[in-house]
């Protein structure tokens, strides 16, 4: 018999004002407020790590791009 893992969990502490502003847009897309909060933490995540995102640097160019050919003389 498999034992059941607990769920991570995060607890929030919102004022009563900020969260009757979170179930209210949640109402708005008629989403619980759970869904709400996961999907747009998520999003601001994958935005951020995006925006701060710093590519690697490029590598570095070959000097001989193209191929040489033999010139034969006509």
């Amino acid at each position: 018999m498999r034992e059941s893992v607990p769920a991570p969990r995060l607890t929030l502490h919102p004022t009563p004002e900020q969260l009757q502003l979170l179930h209210e847009a949640a109402a708005l897309l008629g989403w619980t407020l759970h869904q709400y909060i996961l999907s747009t933490a998520l999003d601001a995540a994958e935005r951020d790590l995006h925006t701060h995102h710093t590519p690697p640097a490029p590598a570095t160019p070959d000097p001989t791009p193209f191929t040489t050919f033999a010139t034969i003389p006509l």
